[in-house]
């Protein structure tokens, strides 16, 4: 059910593009910039493991400052603060296309982690402000789909940018696209959060946070959300080295089979869009556990077995894909249903925590320093672990 906000109606399509070209432009900034990393290095005179900092900042900032623009639109409303971040990263990406030597580019990436983080925080805060239930599913459901777009041509459009002009080039688009959401901003949405300066204090920022942290009702699918979206990103990191590495696809070949990964998840989101008109968020969230759990299995018992093949990987990651595309859009509604107050909040500990999941798989994934075993054990734990606590929202929630 679409919730009526005073002054006017949001259409469910406008809101989906927006929020999706507003997340998008995190993951986006990664994927079409990973091409350019040895021309970056052999332009500023520097080392492979100094420019590949720019990454890790990148996140950095794009991970905690997840905790900081939700809240502050909480108090200063969701435009002004969405605004403000995006010029940031705007000024941030310029410094970037400009940079001489290896420092400056760090900070400017750093700066635009940090600008980026917004999109993700305040554009689930904007549609637990405008839908519910149903709606709030289907409109984030068409927001995965238009956000899975970008990360899976980006690393092309990055390859074609870099051999055919230079890696300044793709802070130019970066930054075409940074001034294509401030308008969409500006003059596409509506405040949706009065300013209310006095929450931005500390005691109730306190008393906020504690009221969702102590609340099964939030954790709950936050952990959900936590498991199965933080392990998608720590397996992005250590996926590669298995599939080229040890068993020999060229990085073409690994692009390409990412390319069906990322349509599974686009098509699991536009599947669980459509069904969500009939279908209630607790029985698309069942179905995508069912999904989930077959490709986790899937991979874990080939540490059992004979040596695998791109097939055997791919396929039941495909399977977690399109199971995860029906539980993310119903954990994340779950979680900030009750908690219209501190929507801002409750966004940005929601973003914090699946970041923060993603290091701490992807971490102990690297530590093992085998691809194959990490990617049959560490990944497979992540992924149980959000099936778990979607399985227990699923049981506490069976009476509604």
């Amino acid at each position: 059910m679409a919730v009526a906000a005073p002054g006017g109606t949001d259409s469910e399509l406008r809101i989906s593009l927006i929020g999706g070209l507003m997340i998008g432009l995190g993951p986006v900034s990664v994927s079409i910039y990973a091409p350019a990393l040895p021309q970056i290095t052999a332009d500023l005179g520097t080392s492979a493991d100094v420019i590949s900092l720019s990454i890790t900042l990148f996140f950095a900032g794009f991970a905690v400052f997840q905790l900081v623009c939700g809240t502050l639109s909480d108090s200063l409303g969701r435009k002004p603060v969405a605004l403000a971040f995006f010029a940031l990263y705007f000024l941030a990406t310029l410094a970037a296309l400009v940079a001489v030597n290896p420092e400056m580019l760090l900070a400017a990436r750093f700066f635009q982690g940090i600008g980026a983080a917004v999109g993700v925080a305040v554009t689930r805060a904007i549609v637990r402000d405008l839908f519910d239930g149903e709606t709030s599913v289907r409109v984030l459901s068409l927001m995965a789909t238009v956000i899975a777009i970008g990360p899976t041509l980006a690393p092309s459009i990055g390859g074609v940018i870099v051999e055919f002009l230079n890696w300044r080039a793709i802070f130019v688009l970066l930054a075409v696209w940074s001034l294509v959401v401030i308008f969409a901003i500006g003059f596409g949405l509506r405040e949706t959060r009065p300013p209310r300066p006095g929450q931005l204090r500390l005691g109730p920022l306190w008393r906020s946070a504690r009221r969702l942290v102590t609340d099964w009702r939030y954790m709950v699918p936050t952990l959900g959300v936590a498991g199965v979206g933080g392990t998608m990103y720590a397996l992005a990191s250590v996926l590669p080295f298995l599939i080229i590495g040890e068993i020999g696809l060229s990085p073409t070949g690994y692009g390409l089979w990412m390319i069906f990964q990322s349509g599974m998840y686009m098509t699991g989101s536009i599947v669980a869009r459509t069904l969500s008109r009939f279908w209630a968020p607790r029985r698309l969230a069942a179905m995508g556990v069912g999904f989930a759990l077959v490709g986790t299995l899937g991979l874990a018992v080939q540490l059992l077995g004979p040596r695998p093949s791109v097939i055997t990987v791919m396929a039941p990651i495909a399977l977690v894909a399109f199971g995860s595309a029906h539980m993310l859009p119903a954990l994340m509604t779950a979680a900030m249903r009750g908690f219209p107050e501190d929507a801002g909040m409750a966004s940005s500990i929601l973003g914090f925590s699946q970041m923060a999941t993603g290091f701490l798989v992807g971490s102990a994934a690297g530590l093992l320093h085998q691809p194959m075993v990490a990617i049959f054990t560490i990944i497979p734990l992540g992924y149980g672990v959000g099936c778990l606590c979607t399985f227990l929202w699923l049981r506490a929630r069976r009476g509604d």
